[in-house]
């Protein structure tokens, strides 16, 4: 097996949440890509759409509740709890709480998610802090990650 191989089973097989935010603070350090987002709501429902172009990294923000996803255009590799999907559009995809994820765009892909709204907030930064996990800082995601993990990191960078 390739080096490059292995260590993408390896950090797939090691994935957690400050994995992922920690790689989520590396790309912010780069450019970032314009993606429309759209709010709709209905009594005690919001759903948030938004179009990605192809060749983009996706980082998820870890969810608070258990909520829907849908793929209604493109195709992506997403990881999703440790394994790497191939996802094509149409398709739904139920999302458990706590989960994060992580997609490369192969085709421009326009993905939505549905989540309960019970005190019916239409203020979309209001609904983000009802629905989703905070951001960890970087001390977090350095404190959280055991050594082996930060060495990953700190090689990634070279």
């Amino acid at each position: 097996m390739s080096d490059r191989k292995q260590l993408a089973k390896a950090a797939t097989n090691q994935v957690t949440r400050a994995v992922i935010e920690g790689f989520a603070l590396r790309l912010l350090q780069e450019p970032q890509v314009d993606c429309p987002v759209r709010h709709e709501f209905a009594n005690g429902l919001y759903y948030r759409e938004f179009s990605v172009p192809r060749g983009t990294f996706v980082i998820g923000r870890c969810h608070k509740e258990e909520s829907f996803s849908v793929l209604l255009k493109g195709k992506a590799r997403v990881l999703i709890d440790g394994l790497v999907h191939n996802l094509v559009a149409p398709m739904i995809l139920p999302c458990s709480k706590g989960l994060n994820k992580i997609a490369v765009v192969e085709e421009e892909m326009v993905w939505g998610s549905f989540h309960a709204n019970p005190t019916n907030e239409k203020d979309p930064d209001k609904i983000e802090d009802l629905l989703l996990e905070p951001e960890m800082s970087i001390d977090e995601v350095s404190a959280t990650l055991s050594q082996e993990h930060v060495l990953q990191l700190e090689g990634a960078k070279e």
